[in-house]
């Protein structure tokens, strides 16, 4: 069996990391959805830094980058870091050094002490962002995790476009509901997402036990795979 190279982490390091990204040096950037942080790590597993607080942490540390359970993390060629800030349904672009450049979805609705962010469905808005990935031009996809859809946003964070996952497969030998609103399909739910050198979309569907193809333009190619 393959040897390990790096073993990164712990329960005392992480707790229930859910992405995870590299750069051109290959340092490490992980998810940490627990703790309301991105960690950062050297090729050789050395931690460097973290992005964001948790709500504890903020009383200790006031104007510090507050993330709410973030799932995904993606590194561009600049090395500039996007995070699918999960809970605050938002969609940030940081800096190498941690300065905001871009923030996606609905914005602050208050200003009075911790900022608080509201879900959204119209388009350029997120609820519970989970997936992220970017193309060479900059492009920014996101997994609009609970809308059941992918949104694709250019470099500077207009909306170019946006396609619905298909409603999850029956399971085999489900019983047919009598209530017609009962047994309204389920929509998928997208989470990791992944692009090809071509610029078609691959999107996980966590509700349908699948995986989906689409092209460039959002048109579904084909799905692969089932619950089992």
């Amino acid at each position: 069996e393959p040897a390990a190279l790096l073993i990164l982490g712990s329960k005392e390091v992480f707790n229930k990391p859910e992405g995870v990204a590299t750069d051109g040096a290959g340092t490490i950037y992980v998810a940490d959805r627990n703790n309301d942080r991105v960690a950062v790590f050297t090729a050789t597993g050395a931690f460097v830094r973290q992005f964001g607080v948790s709500e504890k942490e903020l009383k200790d540390k006031p104007g510090s980058l507050r993330l709410n359970k973030p799932k995904a993390v993606a590194v561009d060629g600049g090395g500039n870091i996007y995070i699918a800030d999960t809970n605050n349904s938002r969609v940030l672009k940081l800096s190498a050094t941690g300065y905001i450049l871009l923030e996606l979805g609905r914005k602050e609705i208050s200003g009075k002490g911790e900022a608080q962010f509201k879900n959204g469905n119209a388009l350029g808005e997120f609820n519970k962002p989970s997936g992220l990935a970017l193309d060479p031009s900059g492009d920014i996809y996101v997994s609009d995790t609970n809308n059941h859809r992918v949104q694709k946003f250019g470099p500077d964070g207009s909306f170019i476009l946006a396609f619905t996952l298909p409603p999850a497969p029956d399971e085999p030998g489900e019983e047919e509901e009598e209530d017609e609103e009962l047994a309204k399909p389920e929509l998928g739910e997208p989470v990791g997402i992944a692009l090809d050198g071509a610029g078609n979309i691959y999107v996980a569907d966590k509700e349908g036990d699948r995986a989906l193809k689409y092209s460039p333009e959002g048109t579904l190619l084909f799905t692969f795979g089932a619950k089992g």
